[in-house]
C-alpha cells in the first residue's frame, strides 16, 4: 500500500498538466504534457506503483477515460460542479492539478458514471440515430412553418410525400420561396436515408447486446424503444435512485391510488401500495428560470431536509425552496385574498383612474 500514487490531470486542449502525490499526500512530480496519447502513455509508464488517477468530465473526459481505464488501477472522472475546493485559493493548471490529487486521496469527489464497453457501440449508434430523427423533425417544421406563413392550407403530412409536393410548390407566391423550400425538400430526402440507415446499424448492433431480448418482452417497448432505451441509460445500476432513472429513460410514472398497478409511458406494471405514495410533492426542473439571490437563515434540521428532499428529486436546495414557496402560495386562499385586498389598498391612483373611466 506505500506504492499508491494519486494523480491528479487537468485537461485542456492542447496540453494536460498532472500533479503525482504519494499515500502522504507529498508531491512527488509535477508536469505538462501534451494532450496526446502517446505523450500521456509515456508519462505514466515512468511512475512506478499502484496509479489512481482521475480528472474533470469535459469534452476529453471520455477518450482519455477509454484510454486509461485498463492501464492503471482506478480511474475516476469526477463531476467539476461539486469540487468546491478547487474555486478556492490561487488558480493555475498545476495548482488544480494537485487539488484533484488531493481529493482523490482524501477519497471527496464525486464520480461521474462513464459507460460500459459491451453497450458502448450501442450508445454511439443510438446518438446517431436520435440525432438524425432530431434534424428530420427540425426540418419538416421548417417547411411547414413556410405554408403556415403564406396561408396555404394543407393535411397532415401531405406536404412532406413527394407525389403532392409540386402541387404545393406551385401555391408559393414567389420563386424565392419556392426555391427555398425546394432545398428544404431536398435536406429532407437526405437526412430521411441517413435516417434509415443508422437506424438500421443501431438494431442490428443492439441484438448483441443480452439485455435486448427480455426488454422486448415488455408492453409497448419495440425494437427501436428498446435500442434507444439501452444506449441512453446503459445499466439502471449507475443510478442511486429510480427517480433518476426515469428521468435519464425519459419516462414519467403516472400511479393511480385505485389499485397497485402503474402506467409508466404505456408500461404496465405492479408496485406495492406504500410504493406508489413515495411520488414527489415537487417535480425536478425541466429548465433553468429567472433567479434572484435572497439570503435566508434556517434551523439546522430545517436545512437538513432541505438538502435531503433537494437530493431525492435530483434537484438544488435553490429550486425546492422557490418551489415550496410557489405551491404554498398557490394552497392559501386566505393569503391570495389578503394580498388582493392588500394590492387594492395600496393603488389608490389605480383604482381611482378606473372609476373615473368607468364614470366617464
Amino acid at each position: 500500500m506505500d506504492n499508491l500514487r494519486y494523480i491528479g490531470l487537468d485537461v485542456h486542449r492542447d496540453t494536460i498538466s498532472a500533479a503525482v502525490l504519494n499515500r502522504e499526500g507529498q508531491l512527488m512530480m509535477q508536469s505538462v504534457v501534451p494532450t496526446r496519447a502517446p505523450a500521456i502513455l509515456d508519462f505514466l509508464n515512468g511512475i512506478r506503483g499502484t496509479l489512481h488517477v482521475t480528472f474533470e468530465e469535459g469534452i476529453h473526459s471520455a477518450w482519455l477515460y477509454d484510454l486509461l481505464q485498463r492501464r492503471v488501477a482506478r480511474v475516476l472522472v469526477c463531476d467539476p460542479r461539486k469540487n468546491r475546493l478547487l474555486k478556492s485559493g490561487n488558480k493555475g493548471d498545476l495548482i488544480d492539478a494537485r487539488k484533484l490529487a488531493e481529493l482523490l486521496r482524501n477519497d471527496a469527489l464525486s464520480p461521474v458514471y462513464h459507460g460500459e464497453l459491451s453497450s458502448l457501440e450501442v450508445q454511439h449508434r443510438t446518438r446517431s440515430y436520435t440525432m438524425l430523427t432530431e434534424d428530420t423533425t427540425r426540418i419538416m417544421s421548417r417547411v411547414k412553418a413556410v405554408f403556415r406563413g403564406q396561408a396555404v392550407p394543407y393535411h397532415g403530412k401531405s406536404i412532406y410525400r413527394p407525389d403532392r409536393r409540386e402541387s404545393y410548390l406551385a401555391q408559393l407566391p414567389t420563386e424565392g420561396l419556392r426555391q427555398r423550400v425546394e432545398l428544404l425538400y431536398q435536406e429532407l430526402d437526405a437526412v430521411h436515408r441517413l435516417r434509415l440507415r443508422a437506424k438500421r446499424e443501431m438494431l442490428a448492433e443492439c441484438r448483441k447486446h443480452p439485455a435486448m431480448k427480455w426488454l422486448q418482452s415488455v408492453p409497448f417497448l419495440g425494437k427501436v424503444r428498446t435500442a434507444v432505451l439501452i444506449g441512453r441509460v446503459q445499466t439502471p445500476h449507475r443510478f442511486r435512485t429510480k427517480r433518476q432513472f426515469w428521468s435519464r429513460a425519459r419516462v414519467l410514472p403516472a400511479c393511480r391510488s385505485r389499485s397497485k398497478q402503474f402506467v409508466m409511458q404505456g408500461v404496465m406494471g405492479h408496485e406495492k401500495r406504500n410504493e406508489e405514495k413515495r411520488l414527489a410533492l415537487l417535480k425536478p426542473p425541466s429548465k433553468q428560470p429567472k433567479t434572484t439571490t435572497l439570503q435566508l437563515r434556517l434551523e439546522e434540521e430545517v436545512r437538513h431536509n432541505l438538502d435531503s428532499y433537494a437530493q431525492f428529486i435530483d434537484a438544488n436546495a435553490s429550486y425546492v425552496v422557490s418551489e415550496a414557496l410557489k405551491l404554498l402560495f398557490r394552497k392559501d386562499d386566505e393569503f391570495k385574498r389578503w394580498s388582493a385586498q392588500h394590492t387594492n389598498t395600496h393603488n389608490p391612483e389605480q383604482t381611482q383612474g378606473e372609476a373615473l373611466i368607468k364614470t366617464a
